[in-house]
């Protein structure tokens, strides 16, 4: 029976009638008509089940104690409760689940502290028959203990008072107070980090709904670490990083209302819009293919395989191609030392779903290929890759392209000895590509650099960017990279983003954008990651959000200059690949999904209309669109169709509210084999 003296009673009643329901505010100081705001869990971590009560904040009366707010509790959620004087003894109608004590309570349970024969755990059952929980069960040292503000507390509720902003926590013991990691009195059995301000931040007002189930994960976990703790704050605090990178692609489209061949205003823009699904305007994306199409029609011809002039006449686009009668399709090569111009066109023609080996022009009809010269050596007499004099975007940016539709196979070029210093005996291989790479790392500082041994956040962002499909299959890669990510932590700043080297010195948004869009190719999230949270709560996306200008919704160069077009791009594309990271899809340079399995989703029937699918090699292959619950477990598929060309097929499948779907292409002579990974959607 529960057992509460007439004061208290009085008090309860005066506080549940004046606020009907427990008020969450945030912990700014006493309300001014003398109401106090604290904070009150129910916790069974000790026995594996987490949260009985979530943290919540209630108002009440100044100089209330902590039976206020805890009768408050148990009455908001119907559950009765045993007293002794004090004491809480016994909490009726939890209904809690099959007990599960964690390993490192349990050791401390079995070491010096307690015998064995003290410790009767009732391993047999599966909770309480009648759904209470109190003093006695499954040890003799079992029951309920509270902590005000991490420091557990040995007198009755009614005789501990409450300040303003009070975190309580009604926490499950089975060993008097020693599994709770707060111990004043005697060394507990491992220290719990101090959660208080924590509950505060994710009960405030501000905090980012995004965050919220992480806190609650960590602040649950008894064994969380200091860095899981920042982390979290750090979720809570994230500026809405969604709405930041929507204002920055609507920036974009109407900023760049024509995209064209160019560093700025052209195939970043496209990659960022392109990858993050956004309504561009109507023929914007097709405006660019034709002004693309146009420039390649308008650079010359050469006869020359090895021809490195690509020089033009004013008003004619530089570059050359030559005919290879093998494919049909003019090779391009848009630079001199620069292989990047062909790279960055790959990668956003790819983001498109146009494979740019194989790229028809929307004006001419004439085919080209933008991919086959990056298997040049700079001339026919160097050994040196085309765009190795370039430095190391040259080497980065061909990997990427590469890479861009064949994640794990990458385009293949083949060797013919009439391409540019490339011989069958002397082809550029995959592994020259990465070992190039490798063998640049930065001894001194770690990562890579452009110049010099100072730590250079753009390249060395870039470069794992590259060379991250290579990190599971390839131990020199994964041991490199490994010290790298290290690398990016020690040179992290306390504001959560990293400067640049040489031309691009000094705090920017640029250096930032790359380094997320390469941790979330490894698949480490740059927001929750403790490695990458500072001692202040700042993580690389609210870096650099702090970039973003609040009126246009672009990004700023310098820090505290104006808005620029470069930053607004790269800063965009890595919000882009932040935001597909979060949703479970491909990366951001991982572009198979644009063949197969780009969809065209009806969302007023909620049904999968068409996919475009890219067979490459297989002559013939099965589709099949299967669903799955919110669990993950498959629900049924559709009925299988065999494809057996390239382009665009009908599906027509309807999917039910709340389920997942994954497209799937399976080998017609092998029905085991997939030709490529599912991906959930």
């Amino acid at each position: 029976m529960k057992k509460i003296n007439r004061l208290i009673a009085v008090l309860l009643t005066i506080a549940m009638m004046l606020t009907i329901l427990p008020v969450f505010a945030a912990a700014d100081g006493g309300d001014d008509d003398g109401y106090i705001t604290v904070y009150i869990s129910l916790e069974g971590f000790t026995i594996g089940n987490g949260f009985f009560i979530e943290p919540f904040a209630v108002s009440i009366p100044e100089g209330s104690g902590v039976d206020v707010p805890t009768a408050m509790m148990f009455d908001e959620y119907g559950l009765t409760t045993d007293w002794f004087g004090g004491w809480l003894q016994r909490i009726g109608g939890l209904n809690y689940s099959a007990i599960e004590v964690p390993n490192l309570i349990m050791e401390g349970i079995m070491r010096e502290h307690y015998s064995q024969e003290m410790f009767t755990l009732e391993w047999a059952g599966v909770g309480s028959v009648d759904g209470s929980l109190g003093a006695g069960d499954y040890s003799s040292f079992a029951g309920w203990m509270f902590t005000v503000n991490h420091e557990l507390i040995g007198i009755g509720v009614d005789e501990k008072f409450l300040n303003n902003g009070d975190v309580i926590r009604w926490q499950f013991s089975l060993a008097a107070g020693m599994d709770l990691g707060v111990h004043d009195w005697s060394e507990p059995f491992f220290w719990q980090e101090d959660k208080t301000a924590l509950i505060r931040e994710l009960l405030s007002e501000y905090a980012n709904p995004a965050g919220v189930q992480f806190a609650l994960d960590v602040a649950i976990n008894p064994f969380a670490t200091d860095g899981d703790v920042r982390a979290a704050f750090a979720a809570l605090r994230a500026l809405d990083w969604e709405a930041a990178m929507e204002r920055a692609l609507t920036r974009i489209v109407t900023h760049v209302s024509a995209p064209n061949f160019g560093t700025t205003m052209g195939e970043w823009a496209i990659l960022a819009v392109a990858r993050s699904g956004f309504d561009a305007p109507d023929g914007w994306f097709d405006g660019y293919v034709d002004r693309i199409s146009a420039r390649l029609d308008g650079i010359r011809e050469t006869q020359n395989p090895n021809d490195t002039d690509v020089s033009a006449p004013q008003g004619v686009p530089n570059g050359n191609w030559i005919y290879n009668p093998a494919t049909g399709r003019r090779e391009v090569r848009f630079a001199d030392a620069q292989s990047t111009e062909n790279s960055r066109l790959v990668v956003a023609l790819t983001a498109l779903g146009f494979d740019a080996s194989n790229f028809t022009s929307t004006v001419s009809g004439y085919t080209y290929d933008l991919v086959a010269r990056l298997g040049n050596r700079t001339d026919v007499a160097s050994s040196q890759m085309w765009g190795e004099r370039q430095g190391m975007n040259g080497p980065i940016w061909n990997l990427i392209a590469l890479n861009s539709l064949g994640w794990e196979t990458p385009y293949e070029i083949s060797d013919r000895d009439w391409v540019g210093g490339t011989t069958e005996a002397n082809p550029i291989t995959l592994d020259e590509r990465i070992d190039w790479l490798l063998d640049r790392e930065n001894a001194t500082n770690g990562g890579w650099a452009l110049s010099g041994t100072a730590f250079d956040a753009d390249i060395t962002g870039m470069t794992i960017q590259a060379l991250a499909p290579y990190y599971y299959v390839n131990a020199e890669v994964r041991a490199v990279i490994d010290r790298t990510v290290t690398a990016i932590a020690v040179n992290q700043r306390e504001n959560g983003g990293w400067g640049g080297a040489g031309f691009a010195s000094g705090y920017n948004v640029q250096s930032t954008a790359q380094i997320i869009v390469g941790l979330t190719a490894l698949g480490i999230d740059p927001t929750r990651d403790p490695r990458f949270v500072t001692e202040s709560g700042n993580t690389p996306i609210s870096a650099l959000l702090s970039f973003q200008d609040d009126v246009t919704g672009g990004f700023i160069h310098p820090y505290g200059g104006n808005v620029n077009q470069m930053a607004t791009e790269q800063a965009t594309y890595a919000l882009v690949a932040y935001w597909r990271f979060r949703n479970g899809m491909r990366s951001l340079y991982d572009i198979r999904d644009a063949f197969v399995g780009v969809v065209k989703v009806d969302a007023a029937s909620a049904q999968i209309e068409r996919a475009y699918i890219r067979l490459g090699e297989s002559n013939s292959a099965i589709l099949v669109v299967a669903t799955f619950n919110g669990n993950g477990r498959f629900t049924g598929m559709g009925t299988p169709i065999q494809v057996n060309e390239s382009g665009w097929i009908d599906v027509n499948f309807d999917i039910s509210t709340g389920q997942t779907w994954r497209l799937m292409l399976w080998s017609c002579e092998n029905l085991m084999q997939p030709l490529d990974n599912p991906w959930p959607r």
